[in-house]
């Protein structure tokens, strides 16, 4: 599949080995798993290489993006998902989270600096920063419920807002 120069397939993801699992599949199968509610993944690769890796969850109703850097290292993860306050509109998904990682260098597995940044459906924002394993710093904020970031859940095929890095 193509948008706007960027190709995807539809390819089962290891995380913790930076890397495909099996051999890519079909629209076809990678939609049967979509409309039973299974798990699939979706890889983008970009003209200038970067690598977005796409998990979809429940049909569509909790997805997860991570940007990968040259290494296969995430830079970048988004979660999105269906509220769960009561009232919270079911055709609509939340950004729950967002993660920045950084790296001491390109050959360090390890981040040296993790951000998370946690929205509630209320408005309310956690941050917490730090290195991995010391000391952390947090942070609590809160947005008007009208700047929270929300994407429709999709239809199968719907991926383009997912794989948008910026915010």
């Amino acid at each position: 599949m193509t948008a706007a120069g960027q190709q995807w397939t539809y390819q089962d993801w290891n995380p913790g080995l930076r890397g495909p699992r099996g051999e890519p599949y079909a629209a076809v199968e990678a939609r049967r798993r979509f409309a039973t509610g299974e798990d699939l993944w979706v890889v983008q690769r970009g003209p200038d290489e970067e690598l977005v890796v796409l998990h979809v969850r429940a049909s569509g109703r909790s997805l997860s993006s991570y940007f990968l850097d040259g290494q296969g290292r995430p830079e970048l993860t988004y979660l999105f998902g269906t509220g769960t306050t009561p009232g919270w509109p079911e055709d609509q998904l939340l950004l729950e989270q967002s993660e920045a990682l950084t790296y001491p260098d390109d050959r360090t597995a390890r981040p040296s600096s993790v951000q998370t940044f946690r929205f509630q459906p209320d408005g309310r924002v956690s941050i917490v920063g730090g290195p991995p394993g010391g000391p952390v710093e947090r942070l609590s904020s809160h947005l008007p419920v009208d700047q929270l970031q929300t994407e429709p859940v999709p239809s199968f095929g719907a991926w383009e807002p997912f794989l948008r890095r910026e915010r």
